[in-house]
C-alpha cells in the first residue's frame, strides 16, 4: 500500500504548535507521508525548519530561509521561491501607482499564485491539504481553492479563536483600509461582504484594488472578516463551543466537525496523573511545592516601543505586571513564553529572575491553578481544564469571546488588574468560587477523554480513500 500523501501548510510558528501533534501523528502511522510546507515569507520558521530535519519529515520551504538552513535538494525550490517574493516586492511598489495597474498586477499575481499552488499539488501526488488558517491571512485561501479544482480534500485545524473583530483591531487606524477612500466605499457599498462597520465608522477588509483582484481571480473566500471562511471541505472543531463560534459567524455547518484536539490527549494525561507531574514540574523549575502555582502567558513582541492601552511601552507593561508577581509571596508564578517571542523579549524577561519556560503550554495549564493571559486563544484550555483566568485586555481591544464564560475574569485597566490580582492572592475562597463557576463551563470548551488522536485517525483514513 503507498502512503497517502498530506501536505501540511505553516505560516507561522504558533500554526506550528498546533499542528506539530498532527504532523507527529501523521508520520508515526504507515498509512501516511506528511510534508510540511514552509511559508518563511512572513516570519523566520527555522525552529519548525531545524524539527523536520531531526525528524526526517519532508519539507518544502517557500520564501526568505536563512542561507545555513539551504539544502541541496531543496535549492531549486528555494530559487524559485526567492523569485516570487521579488515579484512580490515588486507588485508592493505597483501599490503606490493608479488603481487600474494596482488591480492588473494583483489579478496576474493571484493567478498566478493559484497555478503554482496546483502544479505543487499535482507534482507532490497530495491527497490531502491541512492548514490552521484558511482565509485572505498569507492568501491561504488560494491553496485551497486549488484543491477545490483539483478535487483534494482539504481540513483547516484551527490554532486560534477569532471574529471580526481581531483583524479590525489590526487595521482600524490605517488609511488604505478606511472607507474615506473612494475606491474603499465603493467596495462597501457594492460588495458588501468585504465590508464592516463598527462604532459607526466603516471599513474594508482589504483595500479595493486587492479586494476586486481576489473577485476576479475566483481566490476571494465567502466571509473574509472571518479567519477560516475558505475554500476548505472541512474544519476540524476542538469543543461544542468552538461548533457554536463558528455557526454564529456564518460558517457552513457542513464543513464542521467536532473531533477535540490532538493535545488534548496530552492534558487528558497530565490531568490523570497530576500528582506526578506537578512534582516534576516543581522540582525542574525550582518551586515550593506547598504553594500554588500562577502561570502567566507573555504577549509576543513586548519589546516594541509603542503604547500599549496604559503603558508608554511593551517595556512598561512587562515591569509593571512582574513587579506585582514578585510583590506577593503566597504564589508560584512561572512565565510562559509565546511562540513567537523574540530574543529581546527573553533578555528583558529574565532580569526579573521569575521562573521562564518556552514548554508547549497545553502541557503547563493543567499544572497551575491561575492562569492569567491577554486575549489569549489559550484561554480555551484553561477553560477546559477548569482553570481560573484573568483576562487582561492590556490592548483594550474589547473581543468578546468569553464574554459569557464566568469562570474567565476581564479586566482593562491597571488598576482593575492590580485590584482583581490582590483578590486572588490573598483570598483562597474566591480562587475556589472561580474554581466552581469554570467546572460548569468544561465540557463545552474540551473533551478529554484521551480518544482524540483515533478520531483524527478515522476523519484522515476517510478524507484519503484508497484508489479501488
Amino acid at each position: 500500500m503507498n502512503n497517502q500523501r498530506i501536505l501540511i501548510v505553516i505560516n507561522i510558528a504558533t500554526q506550528f504548535k498546533v499542528l506539530r501533534h498532527v504532523i507527529e501523528l501523521l508520520n508515526e502511522s504507515s498509512k501516511f507521508h506528511p510534508i510540511v510546507y514552509l511559508d518563511f515569507s512572513t516570519v523566520n520558521l527555522s525552529d519548525s525548519l531545524v524539527y523536520c530535519r531531526e525528524n526526517k519529515i519532508e519539507f518544502i520551504t517557500f520564501g526568505n530561509v536563512p542561507k545555513d538552513f539551504y539544502q541541496t535538494e531543496n535549492n531549486s525550490n528555494n530559487k524559485n521561491a526567492n523569485k516570487e517574493i521579488a515579484k512580490q516586492n515588486y507588485l508592493k511598489g505597483l501599490l503606490k501607482q493608479l488603481f487600474f495597474v494596482q488591480f492588473l498586477s494583483l489579478v496576474r499575481f493571484y493567478l498566478r499564485e493559484l497555478s503554482t499552488k496546483k502544479q505543487l499539488l499535482v507534482s507532490k501526488k497530495i491527497k490531502l491539504l491541512i492548514l490552521a488558517e484558511d482565509g485572505v491571512g498569507y492568501n491561504n485561501c488560494v491553496f485551497t481553492k486549488a484543491t477545490n479544482l483539483l478535487q483534494i480534500p482539504s481540513v483547516v485545524i484551527p490554532f486560534t479563536v477569532c471574529n471580526a473583530l481581531e483583524p479590525l483591531s489590526k487595521i482600524k487606524n490605517r488609511p488604505s483600509y478606511s472607507t474615506n477612500r473612494l475606491a474603499n466605499n465603493l467596495l462597501f457599498k457594492l460588495v458588501r461582504k468585504w465590508g464592516y462597520e463598527h462604532n459607526k465608522k466603516r471599513y474594508v477588509r482589504l483595500p479595493a484594488p486587492q479586494a476586486l483582484a481576489m473577485e476576479i481571480s475566483g481566490v476571494s473566500p465567502p466571509l473574509p472578516w472571518q479567519m477560516n471562511s475558505g475554500f476548505a471541505n472541512r474544519i476540524f472543531v476542538e469543543s461544542k463551543y468552538m461548533y457554536d463560534y463558528y455557526m454564529a459567524e456564518g460558517i457552513n455547518e457542513d464543513k464542521l466537525h467536532i473531533t477535540g484536539m490532538l493535545s488534548d490527549d496530552i492534558v487528558f494525561n497530565i490531568i490523570n496523573n497530576q500528582q506526578t507531574y506537578r512534582k516534576e514540574f516543581t522540582l525542574k523549575y525550582n518551586l515550593d511545592a506547598n504553594k500554588p502555582i500562577i502561570l502567566f502567558a507573555i504577549p509576543p513582541f513586548i519589546t516594541y516601543q509603542a503604547p500599549i492601552g496604559d503603558f508608554s511601552s511593551g517595556i512598561d507593561m512587562v515591569g509593571f505586571i512582574l513587579n506585582l508577581f514578585k510583590e506577593q509571596s503566597r504564589f508560584n508564578v512561572v512565565l510562559n513564553f509565546h511562540p513567537r517571542s523574540n530574543k529581546e523579549d527573553y533578555e528583558l524577561i529574565r532580569h526579573f529572575d521569575i521562573p521562564l519556560t518556552d514548554e508547549d503550554i497545553t502541557k503547563i495549564i493543567p499544572l497551575c491553578d491561575l492562569f492569567i493571559a491577554s486575549i489569549s486563544a489559550t484561554i480555551r484550555n484553561a477553560i477546559a481544564c477548569g482553570k481560573p483566568v484573568i483576562n487582561y485586555d492590556l490592548f483594550k481591544h474589547r473581543y468578546t469571546d468569553y464574554n459569557n464564560v464566568d469562570g474567565v475574569i476581564t479586566v482593562y485597566a491597571k488598576d482593575e488588574f492590580e485590584q482583581t490580582f490582590s483578590q486572588f492572592t490573598n483570598d483562597q475562597s474566591l480562587m475556589e468560587k472561580i474554581k466552581l463557576k469554570q467546572k460548569k463551563h468544561r465540557d463545552y470548551f474540551g473533551i478529554l477523554d484521551g480518544k482524540r488522536k483515533d478520531e483524527f485517525m478515522q476523519h484522515f483514513e476517510l478524507l484519503t480513500p484508497e484508489p479501488i
